[in-house]
């Protein structure tokens, strides 16, 4: 969902990635909005969810050969717009999104409205979406994916961009080389991300698998499952808001969920 990164854009506008605070307003939440679960919207359709950083240990697990020749090799750095095919003539939003928390509620019905409030309160206003993102719950957008070498060409570091930031994570060169080669793979992320404002310090965690594909040059995302949690610890006492798991599929094995296309991605805060 997005795709997550004061807080900021959670789990991602333009994605929907989730963030913390460091001090007061210094990381975004864009982490946040990106990698919880479109099954907390209600709302199948649009969706994204999280993925990992730190070692690159097999983060990706192959699940099928193609026939296609390689598509690219490793070195290169690729970056693709992410298109959702019913949404492709919006000329405002062609991107996949989804809404968490909807009616500022969690998985269990519990209200959410204050860590909500802070997180949209540092995240900004979305000029992707301003009316869906005045209403309850959060908005998340998948605006695109980049792949880029890591400094010592060991591994890869995907980001997933929101509409405000990027969250980054490390893979390894094995799965890269086998996604290059036009293989479909299992992109398995997963992480913590923490800060406070004021009295209270906020703890993301976040999961999410999404199933890849590199065909005719082309990012096809098959398949996307993710869940994640927010707890918000103060001085006095704690809360965690769990979401509910996602699991989706296009329409059929066939049939991406959501499209990339090869594009020059916006300079956004990446979040690491």
């Amino acid at each position: 969902m997005c795709f997550l990164k004061g807080f900021g854009h959670a789990l991602g506008q333009y994605t929907g990635t989730a963030i913390a605070l460091i001090g007061y307003m210094s990381i975004p939440i864009f982490m946040l909005m990106l990698f919880f679960g479109n099954a907390l919207s209600g709302e199948p359709p649009h969706s994204v969810t999280p993925p990992s950083q730190s070692q690159p240990p097999r983060s990706v697990v192959q699940r099928e050969s193609n026939s296609s020749p390689p598509q690219y090799s490793y070195g290169d750095s690729l970056s693709f717009s992410i298109i959702d095919p019913s949404k492709a003539q919006d000329s405002q939003c062609p991107h996949p999104w989804f809404r968490l928390f909807p009616g500022n509620k969690d998985a269990l019905l519990k209200d959410a409205s204050s860590p909500l409030g802070t997180i949209k309160y540092f995240r900004g206003k979305s000029k992707c979406l301003p009316q869906e993102d005045r209403k309850e719950g959060l908005i998340v957008i998948l605006q695109g994916m980049s792949f880029v070498p890591s400094p010592d060409g060991q591994s890869y570091l995907v980001r997933i961009y929101g509409e405000k930031n990027a969250a980054e994570y490390a893979v390894s060169r094995e799965d890269i080389e086998s996604l290059f080669q036009g293989k479909t793979i299992d992109l398995k992320c997963s992480n913590r991300v923490s800060g406070s404002t004021g009295m209270t310090r906020y703890n993301v965690d976040i999961k999410m698998t999404l199933r890849l594909a590199i065909e005719d040059k082309n990012l096809y995302i098959y398949a996307l499952k993710g869940e994640g949690s927010i707890e918000a610890v103060g001085f006095w006492n704690s809360n965690t808001y769990h979401s509910r798991p996602v699991d989706l599929t296009g329409p059929s094995p066939t049939q991406p969920l959501y499209n990339g296309t090869p594009a020059e991605l916006p300079d956004l805060r990446i979040i690491r």
